[in-house]
């Protein structure tokens, strides 16, 4: 039957003021005298208890005063909870004898007593482990429903379970910790993996569609805050393999252009042949012009260009690759450190620019073999702890011990537990086998002592008896018989404890050494006086207890009693010798006593155990009345103490280890030295020396780190917000760094919300890209900056004001384009509005069909109203201008524009943008300059401007390069008549 609810309030009561073991032995004191257990404590015993037991023992600690309110106190608390009216013990009776055995075996421990405090919070923590039941894989959520078990096992048994449930509990704040963390990682995949879907949409192939697919259900998976790693490793493996079909494709010239059903205005996308490292030329055709299969050489750079952006995308894999199998296999690094070096090696061959990818795979491989067999030693290991720590003494505290290889062993099921587990599991293991070794040396010890004491007690009792027999009767020596007598009694019970033989010993040897005296003193006899002297002396002598400093003149003067008393007492000078010297030495033993006493009262602490304080007062008051006390029964309980403390120290260390290990890479100054202040507290606490100093110190630190942390937190949003706002005025610059900056500070506006929750090293991390991003804005306003004077140097010197004056010409009154131009001719393709045929540029030879084609695809658009090539020196080559815009007058304004770009260029000491928009009367155009192979100009309809179109230019600017650098294809010739 399980503790009534007033036994239950009373255990929580009694905790908060008092360490747990010792509530234990008070309560079971207390109850002993009224024979009530804690099924039925009534408010009667209760207060029995509070009033008696616990008293004297809060006045150890406080001033009796204070004592007298706590009890009072705890007295109210006990009312108010359980009301007498409603006692627990008549209902509690009823009950068991209604309940029936299958009820009871039925019963779950969590379905009884549900107000005890320990039981709540295990159902607290069993509710909140099972949403993470999603993620059991997780080493750290296999701790915690290891954790949650091992404490409702503790409970059901009856034991103490507070520990492993404080310890359950901060492992799920790890395990949120840990999820928030992925989360935060989850979402930066995800952006990374929607830019590559940008630049791999126009495949239009079977693998893009999946990739949108795999895209949609991370996306929604985020939106749930849950994670999906299968599907988000899927989506990244899929999108390397499209980026590299994007990256590794040239123009198949000889396959028609397919028809993906877009519908939607788009280019059509051609046929895409990979192209292969077998492709490469040979060395002895270099040079040539030509490759081995008659191709141009501008094919022979093409397919170059190609491999080295796939091996580019190969390396980048395997780097992912690397990351992911050190990440997978972090724990086995930890076990066996010289693992790394393999690791360092890989990563210096793929600096290098070498393929590792075989090597990689082989990697796993032995890795994946190392972790099952540092498993299965793990597992011998601990078994052969378990099998040891059975055997040792009942009274050795291994409840720790028992927990930490039950989460061991749970854990060696499926993976290799934490390196700080294995090392906790060792030094329980080492601490339980020092405090066996110590308990059964102190039981042989103790036996042996024992069993010298029942023979001296033995001899002792012998002695008086014949004392007895022989005492004269005069009425000097009634006081020291009827002592004899007494002592003579207590010896002749063959049943008495053996912790009682001690002080048995002492009370008779005190009373023959104070009848040897009387009868000294009543005898006339000088010669049996001073027989009786040297019997007083040899008395005294067994009376001292063994100390170290003493016990080479207490063996000297021993030796001298016992000659004299052997040669029958008669040399006056030796006995007066040996009486002073007695007295001497007795003095010092005294002395060697007292100080002992204080310094196990100093060691016993405060506050000291009941036991212990039981031992000492009784050590006191026998020292005061001028006995021996049995010392080694203090030191007992003193060890006892310092075990038990030991374990609670220990426990608060584990606690401050785990916070720690997790804020040792908080990116705060704080946390230096974090690793060496562990180490230190670890071997402080090992060794009992200094370790509660240590552990203060480590959780101080702690503190400071917490306290640097929140500063460091409650600065992110302003920080953050001042980026945003100096990333708007120099987005307007379009280059890298504003691109790269703007998906750092997206992704840090989106986890807002989150960064107080997430790890002290992601958070480091998160501030270390805020900051980069922040260094890079100063630089990004420094260059805007310059392009702004160099712009008014421009204007000033009447350059820009010709680039401008040009672009005014490009678009003039509607009317003024209704007459095509001398070198646009009209077509039948998009007629503008009053009927007016837009200008078409003339297509030379010189031009490709792909070329065409390309430019087909941007004019078949509807946000397009013209597309056109033009050449270096301004002669428009191919597409179509819009209607408005002087065809004549395109190629020196853009001459004009370029010439303006590379002075920004020189001006911000950088190159000029790959591509710049520019708005004229409202109509969005947009340039891409193509080296030497002039520029490409889209113009968007001014009532739909599209960022997307610009976007799709800088993207598809480089291929465009690679189609004007190869010449175009020869004419067919035209077949004549017929002969004949």
């Amino acid at each position: 039957m399980p503790p009534n609810a007033l036994y239950q309030a009373l255990v929580e009561s009694l905790e908060s003021q008092v360490p747990p073991r010792v509530v234990s032995r008070l309560l079971r004191e207390g109850m002993a005298p009224s024979g009530a257990t804690p099924e039925t404590l009534t408010h009667e015993a209760a207060e029995a208890i509070l009033r008696g037991s616990v008293f004297r023992h809060l006045q150890t600690t406080r001033t009796v005063e204070a004592s007298r309110e706590l009890v009072r106190e705890i007295e109210a608390y006990l009312n108010e909870t359980v009301p007498p009216a409603v006692d627990a013990a008549p209902a509690a009776a009823d009950e068991a004898s209604a309940r029936t055995p299958e009820a009871d075996a039925e019963a779950t421990p969590l379905q009884v007593d549900a107000d005890d405090p320990l039981r709540i919070a295990v159902t607290e923590l069993q509710s909140a482990l099972r949403p993470l039941n999603l993620y059991f894989s997780w080493p750290e959520v296999r701790k915690l429903r290891s954790l949650v078990q091992v404490a409702e096992d503790e409970l059901t048994a009856g034991g103490d379970a507070a520990a492993v449930v404080g310890e359950a509990q901060g492992q799920l704040q790890l395990v949120h910790q840990k999820l928030e963390d992925q989360l935060v990682l989850q979402a930066r995949t995800l952006a990374d993996l929607e830019s590559v879907l940008e630049v791999v949409s126009p495949l239009g192939t079977a693998g893009v569609r999946r990739l949108t697919a795999l895209i949609a259900g991370v996306r929604e998976a985020q939106q749930r805050r849950t994670l999906v790693e299968a599907e988000t490793e899927r989506a990244e493996k899929l999108a390397r393999e499209l980026r590299k079909l994007v990256e590794s494709t040239v123009l198949d010239e000889d396959e028609p252009l397919p028809d993906l059903g877009r519908g939607d205005g788009r280019p059509r996308a051609p046929t895409l042949v990979p192209v292969d490292e077998r492709d490469a030329p040979s060395d002895a055709r270099a040079g040539t012009g030509t490759e081995p299969d008659g191709q141009p050489a501008g094919d022979a750079a093409t397919a170059a260009d190609a491999r080295d952006r796939l091996r580019a995308l190969d390396l980048e894999g395997e780097a992912r690759d690397l990351d992911a199998l050190v990440a997978r296999y972090a724990e086995l690094l930890r076990h066996v450190p010289e693992l790394a070096d393999a690791v360092a090696e890989l990563r210096a061959e793929h600096d290098a620019g070498r393929v590792v990818g075989e090597r990689l795979a082989q990697l796993a491989h032995d890795w994946a073999t190392q972790t099952e067999a540092r498993r299965q030693a793990l597992r011998h290991e601990f078994e052969a702890i378990r099998e040891e720590a059975e055997g040792l003494p009942d009274e050795v505290d291994a409840v720790d011990l028992r927990h930490a290889l039950t989460v061991a062993f749970d854990l060696l099921e499926e993976t290799l537990p934490a390196v700080e587990d294995v090392a906790t599991v060792r030094e329980l293991h080492a601490t339980a086998v020092a405090q066996g070794e110590r308990i059964t040396r102190e039981r042989r010890e103790r036996a042996a002592r024992s069993d010298e004491q029942r023979a001296q007690i033995a001899a002792v009792r012998d002695r008086l008896e014949t004392a007895a027999r022989q005492a004269p009767g005069e009425p000097l020596l009634r006081r020291a018989r009827e002592r004899l007598e007494e002592a003579l009694a207590a010896l002749r019970e063959d049943a008495f404890a053996e912790e009682q033989a001690s002080a048995l010993l002492e009370t008779a040897l005190d009373a023959e050494a104070a009848w040897q005296r009387a009868v000294a003193e009543a005898s006339g006899d000088q010669s049996a006086r001073q027989v009786a002297l040297v019997r007083e002396l040899s008395a005294r002598m067994a009376q001292l207890p063994d100390i170290a400093g003493l016990r080479a003149r207490a063996t000297a003067v021993r030796h001298e009693v016992e000659a004299l008393e052997a040669d029958g007492g008669a040399d006056d000078a030796r006995l007066q010798a040996l009486t002073h010297l007695v007295a001497q030495l007795t003095a010092d033993a005294r002395t060697a006593v007292a100080n002992r006493l204080d310094e196990l009262a100093r060691e016993a602490g405060e506050p000291a155990p009941e036991a212990l304080l039981r031992a000492l007062q009784a050590a006191a008051r026998q020292f005061d009345e001028g006995a021996f006390p049995d010392l080694d029964e203090v030191e007992r309980e003193v060890a006892a103490t310092r075990d038990v403390r030991r374990s609670a120290l220990r426990r608060r260390y584990l606690r401050a280890r785990q916070e720690a290990q997790r804020a040792s890479d908080a990116g705060v100054p704080s946390a230096e030295g974090l690793k060496e202040l562990i180490a230190s507290a670890r071997e402080a606490v090992e060794t009992d020396d200094g370790g509660a100093e240590a552990v203060d110190a480590l959780e101080a630190r702690l503190a400071q780190v917490d306290a640097e942390l929140a500063s460091r937190l409650a600065g992110f949003d302003d920080r953050l917000d001042a980026a945003l706002a100096s990333f708007h005025t120099v987005a307007r610059l379009n280059n890298d760094d504003v691109a790269a900056v703007r998906r750092v500070l997206l992704h840090l506006d989106d986890q807002r919300a989150a960064i107080g929750r997430i790890s002290p090293g992601l958070q480091a991390q998160l501030f270390a890209s805020l900051g980069e991003a922040e260094e890079t804005l100063r630089h990004l306003e420094a260059a805007f900056e310059a392009t702004r004077a160099v712009a008014d140097q421009l204007v000033s010197g009447g350059r820009l004001d010709d680039v401008l004056g040009a672009f005014d010409t490009l678009f003039g009154e509607p009317t003024d384009a209704a007459e095509p131009t001398d070198a646009a001719e009209p077509t039948d393709a998009a007629q503008p509005q009053g009927g007016a045929q837009p200008p078409q540029a003339p297509e030379p030879a010189g031009v490709s069909d792909e070329v065409r084609a390309w430019l087909d695809g941007y004019l078949g658009s509807d946000e397009v109203a013209g597309a056109a090539l033009v050449a270096p020196g301004g002669r428009l080559l191919a597409g179509r201008v819009p209607a408005g815009v002087d065809g004549e007058a395109v190629g020196p304004a853009l001459g004009a524009t370029l010439a303006a770009w590379e002075a920004l260029g020189e001006g911000m000491g950088d190159e000029a943008p790959d591509l710049a928009r520019v708005d004229v009367d409202g109509r969005p155009t947009w340039l891409a300059p193509l080296a030497e192979q002039g520029c490409a100009v889209v113009w968007s309809h001014a009532a739909a401007p599209s960022t997307g179109l610009g976007d799709r230019l800088r993207d598809d600017r480089r291929a465009l390069m690679r189609m004007l650098r190869r010449p175009p294809a020869a004419p067919a010739p035209v077949p004549g008549p017929p002969e004949g």
